[in-house]
């Protein structure tokens, strides 16, 4: 009778590691799968997402887009499935940070996020008042202000905007 007992009492409370949804405190190293959904530990707040394929140890998130689960908050991206934006993590899941209507689009170089801009594109707050070329229209020079890119000033002529010596040249 007392492994009766014993028995309804860990079939009516099961197990909690502490690393789901909703329990506290998050403990990160307590992450875990379930077929097809991660859960994790996110800057101390417990969070899931579905993944792509099946949940092994770790969610594949090689293909997740705008509005899909993320592991890493403030991550930056390039969206696999549109290269014209640049997504963040935030909150669990890919935003749009910029867009990038340029000829290259969103691409990565020397392991840094690129983003080719062009007059109309979304800005990020941290580009708020900066300078840069415009990839689709050379000769124009571009500013962030207000979360979007305008142009600011045309080079004489012929002359090409560059960046050059940390700074825009017209050439």
């Amino acid at each position: 009778m007392r492994w009766l007992l014993a028995l309804s009492v860990v079939l009516t409370f099961g197990c909690n590691d502490g690393a789901g949804p909703g329990s506290d405190p998050c403990k990160t190293g307590k992450d875990y799968c379930t077929d097809t959904r991660f859960f994790f530990c996110d800057q101390g707040v417990s969070r899931v997402i579905t993944c792509k394929g099946k949940c092994l140890t770790v969610c594949d998130t090689s293909m997740h887009s705008l509005g899909d689960g993320c592991l890493a908050s403030g991550k930056l991206r390039c969206d696999p499935l549109d290269q014209q934006r640049a997504l963040q993590c935030r909150d669990g899941g890919y935003e749009v940070y910029e867009t990038c209507s340029g000829p290259r689009g969103c691409f990565v170089e020397n392991n840094a996020l690129r983003c080719e801009l062009t007059v109309g594109d979304r800005c990020p707050a941290s580009s708020e008042g900066r300078y840069s070329c415009d990839t689709l229209d050379t000769n124009q020079i571009v500013r962030c202000v207000d979360a979007g890119v305008i142009g600011t000033q045309r080079c004489p002529g012929t002359q090409n905007c560059i960046t050059a010596d940390g700074g825009l040249a017209c050439q």
